[in-house]
């Protein structure tokens, strides 16, 4: 488990780690929602690190290969989920330093965010840099009209299968762009038939999506690790076939999900 309460997606888990994992993460939100302000400076600290890291350029580099986020012309949004507590986890407050680089660089509207884990403090905090808290768990079901880039840096599974299922249709899937866990990973890490199952727009996205890993060259390996951005191209779903978008049944949300606590 990770210093924010996340877990970090690594294959199948048994019901008996599972359920500790669920313990954990409960524990985890309630001692975050009592923990001290965070002093600003260190946020800023780390936003000066990663001005002056190589990694910085080479992820912006990296993101300019989706051609709507390369265009200037494109309005764009950002939404973020799960990032975790910044005032208990120094993997967070560097993750949540590279979302503030994003927003200044890709010249975005506005930036979302949401975790449970977040305190009233850490909420406060996270204005201060102009970005915007959610009031309500969304569990990650937001639809989008405009180019969104959602920043779910280490999410779970159902996190993103929500995603894809609120934006099933060719006209919105080609309005957002993912930073997240690789997705061909899951193809490995799950037969077909469990990841139909478990995630079914997960394995429905398959074939429709590109990725395109970063390079993990940041000092600190687990803060990064594991990520890639996922967009689709215009081609990949102009030839998709009609059938494809005909299943549109709502992912359940399971209450004893360490990922998806509705609170």
């Amino acid at each position: 488990m990770e210093d924010d309460g996340f877990i970090l997606v690594k294959g199948k888990r048994s019901k008996k780690k599972s359920e500790r994992f669920s313990t954990q993460r409960v524990v985890a939100l309630s001692q975050c929602r009592t923990s001290t302000a965070i002093d600003r400076s260190c946020i800023v600290r780390k936003l000066e690190e990663l001005r002056n890291d190589s990694f910085t350029e080479e992820f912006l580099d990296c993101m300019s290969k989706c051609p709507k986020i390369r265009s200037t012309e494109c309005e764009k949004d950002i939404v973020c989920y799960g990032i975790g507590s910044v005032a208990s986890s120094s993997d967070a407050q560097y993750q949540f330093a590279l979302l503030i680089l994003l927003k200044e660089k890709l010249k975005v509207g506005q930036v979302e965010m949401f975790d449970p884990l977040l305190s009233e403090d850490e909420l406060t905090l996270i204005e201060s840099f102009d970005c915007k808290r959610m009031e309500k768990n969304e569990v990650c079901k937001r639809s989008v009209s405009r180019l969104t880039l959602f920043y779910m840096i280490h999410c779970s599974l159902t996190m993103y299968n929500n995603l894809l299922w609120a934006n099933w249709s060719p006209w919105q899937l080609r309005n957002i762009v993912i930073i997240g866990n690789p997705f061909s990973s899951y193809t490995f890490r799950y037969t077909e038939r469990n990841l139909k199952t478990t995630a079914l727009y997960m394995y429905k996205v398959q074939g429709l999506i590109s990725e395109i890993p970063f390079r993990n060259s940041f000092k600190f390996k687990d803060v990064f690790n594991d990520t890639a951005l996922h967009f689709c191209s215009e081609a990949s779903l102009r030839d998709c076939p009609v059938e494809q978008w005909e299943i549109t049944d709502e992912p359940t949300v399971d209450p004893n999900d360490p990922e998806t606590i509705v609170t």
